[in-house]
């Protein structure tokens, strides 16, 4: 599953869902089959009416959906936790909730065990003040948490997953406004084109006629796409013929910017298997936690506390986190307390935020 091919099949089958809705319930499937897990779920959640919608319900009783839909979202623990959490951060459940504490309750007494679901991963691909959609996959206590492979897969596909369900909702608004399928892309405020394997291009949304008419990164050149740097157009050919690999973790492709600001990130998408024509989804170079002495300078942070914090917006667990550091999870409870008092915050969640937000602003000391 660590090839580059296996992840992106998933990569189209993901972007091929956000144009054919009906394809999620597979869609899901396959990212669950892939990852070693049981089950798997993408649903939408109404904050002001607390229901939920399912796009797809991998393995679950369609009774379960009902009931969730209907009742159960509302004392779901984790859909609680993850309201606050960051949008596109991978959260393991029992990062939001420990063990015990989740088999007290009746959403897993309940509702939870007659599917044998104990552990899931992934994560809110998209947050608004009307709605929230979540992703995620999940599996039995028997099978064990999840693996770093696992992680690291599901991290991969998280901003793919928030791209296409953007792409997904922006195309059904634009269905019961009668609109077309191109007034929806350009609705997007993600840069999207679409070219050919020789780069001809054939559709630009504004957001990327932005980035062309600028030579922001990309340029137009006798109707083909280009690097706007011309040391990075070799990369930019390559990765169009297929001759760049698609790693874990990483862009495709960055190409440099003017005045040296943040790279743009290239990542390309088959529109369907074996058709010539490739979409490039484009975007500033993605957000990183700030560094532990970014934490440190700013907040007046520990090393040992800064090293929490930059785990925790990484999205690891604490009993993680203190099996690297080979510390207690009492004592990093301990750090974390006084984390709170320092920075201002009294959760987990603003802290991580916070430490993406730093980074992503480019607002952290140096």
């Amino acid at each position: 599953m660590g090839e580059s091919g296996s992840v992106e099949r998933l990569l189209g089958r993901i972007y091929e869902a956000a144009q054919e809705p009906e394809l999620w319930p597979e869609t899901v499937a396959a990212i669950a089959d892939a990852t070693g897990c049981r089950n798997g779920v993408l649903y939408e959640y109404d904050i002001a009416s607390r229901h939920s919608h399912f796009l797809a319900a991998h393995r679950i009783d369609p009774r379960f959906v009902g009931n969730y839909e209907d009742y159960v979202g509302t004392i779901d623990p984790w859909n609680q936790r993850v309201l606050g959490w960051p949008v596109g951060v991978v959260a393991p459940t029992y990062a939001l909730i420990g063990d015990d504490d989740l088999r007290r309750t009746d959403f897993y007494q309940d509702h939870l065990r007659p599917e044998h679901i104990f552990y899931g991963i992934g994560g809110v691909v998209l947050r608004t003040p009307e709605r929230m959609a979540v992703f995620g996959v999940q599996c039995d206590y028997r099978d064990g948490r999840f693996s770093n492979e696992t992680r690291e897969i599901i991290a991969v596909l998280m901003p793919h997953l928030s791209r296409a369900y953007q792409m997904h909702a922006a195309l059904r608004d634009a269905k019961l406004q009668g609109d077309t399928l191109v007034e929806a892309l350009h609705s997007l405020r993600q840069p999207v084109v679409i070219v050919d394997r020789k780069a001809a291009l054939i559709f630009a949304n504004r957001a990327a006629e932005e980035l062309l008419v600028r030579s922001d990164g990309i340029c137009l050149s006798a109707g083909h796409v280009a690097a706007a740097h011309r040391g990075d157009q070799p990369a930019f050919m390559a990765l169009l013929r297929g001759g760049a690999e698609l790693k874990l973790g990483r862009t495709a492709l960055k190409l440099r910017r003017p005045g040296g600001r943040r790279p743009l990130s290239v990542e390309l998408v088959p529109l369907a298997a074996g058709a010539d024509r490739v979409a490039l989804l484009i975007g500033a170079e993605g957000a990183h936690p700030a560094s532990t002495a970014d934490l440190m300078q700013r907040f007046g942070a520990t090393a040992a506390e800064a090293r929490l914090w930059s785990g925790l917006a990484a999205g690891a667990s604490l009993s993680e986190i203190a099996e690297r550091n080979e510390v207690s999870v009492n004592t990093l409870r301990v750090q974390l307390a006084s984390l709170f008092q320092k920075v201002g915050v009294h959760r987990q969640a603003d802290l991580v935020r916070l430490a993406l937000e730093m980074e992503g602003s480019g607002t952290a000391p140096r």
